[in-house]
């Protein structure tokens, strides 16, 4: 199951480059337990008496808190909790949960969002994920409410639907072979698995708090149509906004100062 989210880890590193510093900054390390395995983050904070908005990053399978994006917030009065996956950095081991690994994450971030929203110490609280991170979010806030969500690159097919889309996808833009091997090898990883049949779209109906969903215009990994018209047809009763960045691919959105900037203004408004 290690396989199923390796191709959707974005990198964030470069984000703290064009850091501007409105506010100085503290930081606490945090641990929680979600089925007996201890999880380790870090919460980034802006110093000042007053409430601040806390997003909470989501980290895909296998990847390490983004600290330099949890910087970027806190500058900008956001506080910003970050952690580990598991088997990562500080958090432990992993537990196998054999049904499906978006399960198992997305019941880390439902600890994770109950504990840090019964600190009452947030004008409002949400989570942010990236690709198949949405996917956990999407899980886990059926069930344990936000404010509001951010999705960045991420799509409402099924896994079972976006495979097929991906290879033809991979195939007309003539993407290395060894890329369209690899998605065969994952379909085979996660075949016997509820993730495969997993719909996306039957959870985000359920959701009322306030979303943005970000797509980059040249993302050959998505099927970015076919996701923005499903958002459309719900976006005024499930409170959604939707934006197209022209020029950007699915990682590039996140590198794009002018991008996140635009998260923090929609948090903040």
């Amino acid at each position: 199951m290690k396989i199923l989210f390796l191709f959707c880890i974005i990198s964030l590193s470069n984000i703290g480059i064009f850091a501007q510093n409105h506010y100085e900054t503290d930081k606490k390390d945090l641990q929680f337990e979600s089925n007996g395995i201890q999880l380790s983050g870090v919460l980034i904070f802006p110093k000042t008496d007053k409430k601040v908005p806390l997003i909470i990053i989501v980290p895909n399978s296998w990847s390490s808190r983004f600290v330099s994006i949890a910087e970027y917030f806190a500058n900008n009065g956001i506080a910003c909790y970050t952690y580990d996956s598991r088997d990562v950095g500080k958090s432990m081991g992993f537990n196998c949960f054999k049904d499906s690994i978006v399960d198992i994450y997305s019941q880390d971030l439902q600890i994770t969002i109950k504990t840090l929203s019964s600190q009452q110490n947030f004008s409002k609280v949400g989570v942010l994920g990236m690709s198949m991170g949405g996917w956990i979010i999407e899980r886990a806030i059926v069930k344990e409410n936000v404010d509001f969500y951010v999705m960045i690159s991420t799509q409402t097919m099924s896994f079972k639907d976006s495979y097929k889309w991906m290879v033809e996808s991979f195939t007309k833009n003539k993407v290395d072979t060894n890329r369209i091997s690899y998605l065969n090898s994952l379909r085979e990883s996660v075949l016997d698995s509820h993730d495969y049949e997993f719909i996306p779209y039957d959870y985000v109906k359920r959701i009322r708090a306030y979303s943005l969903w970000i797509f980059g215009q040249n993302d050959i990994n998505i099927a970015i149509d076919q996701s923005m018209m499903d958002l459309e047809a719900i976006k005024k009763t499930n409170n959604i906004t939707i934006k197209k960045y022209e020029g950007l691919d699915h990682n590039g959105v996140c590198e794009s100062e002018m991008v996140v900037n635009e998260i923090i203004q929609w948090i903040m408004k």
